[in-house]
């Protein structure tokens, strides 16, 4: 059977950015599975994999513009520490959410923390990057009525 929409796909891979340092892989013995057409991964990535077959390999490499976008400046933001409501529960990696003054939502990742205050970065961890995903197709089969019903 071939990827097509529909079908859910299981991959081993290992992502790498353009210096060639590892950032990702799918666990040993646990590939990555997804149902194709579902918007569960990269659409490039999903486009690169269309009409390959189990025991297909892949080398995939994908610019910013076509990735997770290029990082943008205005995400990042310097907050006062004492707009915090428990500073000591803060730390380097935590995700928050910000809530504007229009009721938006926004998620960060908190990238620095000092004695005045909390530095936290919107853009996705993979914006900018050009990333390459090389890896093989472990497994395609038809999507079950439960499975596409989710979508």
């Amino acid at each position: 059977m071939r990827i097509a929409n529909d079908c859910v796909v299981s991959i081993r891979f290992t992502l790498t950015n353009e210096k060639g340092q590892e950032l990702d892989r799918s666990p040993e013995g646990k590939p990555l599975e997804y149902l194709h057409g579902a918007a569960g991964i990269l659409p490039e990535l999903e486009r690169h994999l269309s009409g390959k077959a189990a025991g297909d390999s892949f080398d995939i490499t994908i610019t910013p513009d076509r990735g997770f976008g290029d990082r943008q400046p205005g995400l990042v933001e310097i907050i006062p520490l004492a707009n915090w409501s428990d500073p000591a529960q803060l730390a380097i990696g935590l995700a928050v959410t910000r809530t504007d003054p229009s009721g938006a939502t926004q998620n960060y990742i908190i990238t620095a923390i000092d004695a005045d205050a909390v530095t936290v970065d919107g853009n996705h961890p993979l914006a900018g990057m050009t990333l390459r995903f090389q890896g093989t197709v472990v497994g395609v089969r038809a999507g079950t009525a439960e499975e596409l019903a989710s979508l």
